[in-house]
């Protein structure tokens, strides 16, 4: 899986391709996850990462304007769809930047949503 490649697909979005496109996330195999905001999606081509790195398979999930919480967020999605044998073959790497540890209300606060919506 790899973000950049969203625009070109029916999720259109970082956001969707990640909820939306977990299958290969199943397989039982050593996986790379990249996750991180959009130094993340930009900074790692998976043709040279690929070239790099010899595993199973390699993933940037990384999300543009992503904080900490969403980058748990895409964790628990992974999570979500891996048995724990899947899990246990996981390496996550994290993209950290200090625009990752802005607060959730100064991105997500607009008079429209509840407070906490993204926590």
């Amino acid at each position: 899986m790899d973000v950049q490649t969203a625009a070109s697909t029916i999720f259109m979005t970082e956001p969707k391709y990640v909820y939306l496109n977990r299958a290969p996330l199943r397989a039982d195999r050593n996986n790379v996850i990249l996750v991180g905001g959009s130094n993340v999606v930009a900074g790692f081509a998976l043709a040279d990462l690929n070239r790099l790195i010899h595993v199973d398979a390699i993933h940037n999930l990384g999300l543009g304007g992503a904080n900490v919480t969403e980058l748990r967020q895409v964790v628990d999605l992974v999570y979500e769809v891996q048995n724990n044998e899947v899990r246990r073959r996981d390496t996550f790497v994290i993209g950290l930047w200090y625009g990752l540890f802005g607060e959730n209300r100064l991105d997500w606060f607009t008079a429209d949503r509840v407070a906490g919506d993204t926590e």
